[in-house]
């Protein structure tokens, strides 16, 4: 009975094998990669390349236009420089001093969103008459225009 169940395990082994396999190389042009063409920088993965200058949009508040969103769910970029308002601190908030208007008006300051006024911790379904604390810091989810171009390109067709 053992020889029979050997007899049947070597089989059932056997053909689940076949001799036409053959182990496969991989292609030539991706043996052998070098480093310097991996990832999103041409240079060797050993090296630390100088990111590129840019700078912040040089416009005064209402002087720029506003850029698309990269997605809906992003959050606006600031069309003016912001230098001569930071720090944002408890006491000093320029942002919040011009863009608390209630509607906007031709060439005005675009209205803070109704959700800057939900304190989503403590009583989400509540509009409050000020700003809510996380929403406070207006640079922590809003960056300025920069002239920059894109790292990577995005375009499918090309």
């Amino acid at each position: 009975m053992r020889a029979v169940i050997a007899i049947v395990a070597v089989a059932a082994v056997m053909g689940c094998t076949s001799s036409t396999e053959k182990a496969v190389a991989p292609p030539a042009e991706v043996a052998g990669v070098p480093d310097s063409q991996l990832g999103l920088s041409k240079t060797s993965v050993f090296e630390v390349p100088a990111a590129a200058p840019f700078v912040y949009a040089a416009h005064e508040p209402g002087e720029n236009r506003l850029l698309p969103r990269m997605t809906a769910e992003a959050p606006p970029m600031i069309p003016h420089e912001v230098a001569e308002f930071l720090p944002i601190t408890r006491d000093a908030n320029a942002c919040v001093d011009c863009h608390a208007v209630e509607a906007q008006e031709p060439g005005g300051p675009v209205p803070l969103p109704a959700s800057h006024y939900v304190d989503l911790r403590n009583a989400p379904g509540a509009r409050r008459d000020t700003v809510a604390g996380a929403r406070y810091v207006c640079t922590a989810c809003h960056a300025p225009q920069a002239a920059v171009q894109p790292l990577v390109g995005n375009d499918p067709a090309g």
